[in-house]
């Protein structure tokens, strides 16, 4: 990447979504917006505009807010204000943008099969430390990993199903020995 497209990139603010997408694209082929409608773009954008207020305003409608954003339902002053749905319906945009730069960043840079190799390891230990009061011998954890997938494919849905943590009863008999039973 060019020093010039780095410098670009390090300093554009996401208030609009569709120059910065463009820029990703064209600077790395990532699609942060795909998936993502014209309306949830706006919605996104005004969200983004609103964030700004609220961080250096606090939380009022100054003309700037106005002019930038063309938000038609504050006046000049008045306190800015999100509703519940609001908050999740951004929560959830920014979620599916951050899906979509980290897929496409695995796409470019495929993860090192060392360091899942690593985690696997690690994940198996932490796994056997956490046996809540159980007896360590009635408890066996291993790790799948890439060796058992229950979604065929590298798109993002299939590696989702793909990470899991599953549970197995084996035998459902309690072993009891007479000093531990209920007394009738």
């Amino acid at each position: 990447m060019s020093s010039a497209r780095k410098n670009r990139l390090s300093k554009r603010r996401f208030n609009n979504l569709k120059s910065a997408a463009s820029d990703l694209k064209e600077a790395v082929d990532i699609d942060f917006l795909e998936g993502v409608t014209p309306e949830d773009v706006d919605f996104a954008e005004l969200m983004f505009h609103r964030r700004h207020v609220y961080e250096h305003r606090g939380g009022v409608a100054d003309e700037k807010y106005i002019t930038d954003s063309d938000d038609k339902s504050v006046r000049l002053g008045q306190a800015l204000h999100e509703s519940a749905e609001s908050a999740h319906r951004i929560a959830s945009l920014i979620l599916r943008m951050a899906r979509n730069v980290n897929r496409g960043f695995h796409e470019i840079v495929p993860p090192d099969e060392e360091t899942i190799r690593f985690h696997k390891r690690l994940s198996e230990r932490t796994a056997s430390s956490q046996g809540a009061g159980i007896s360590a011998g009635l408890i066996t954890t291993k790790g799948f990993g890439k060796s058992d997938p229950r979604a065929k494919g590298e798109s993002s849905q299939a590696r989702a199903a793909n990470r899991r943590v599953e549970i197995g009863i084996v035998d459902s008999r309690l072993f009891f020995d007479s000093e531990t039973l209920p007394q009738k």
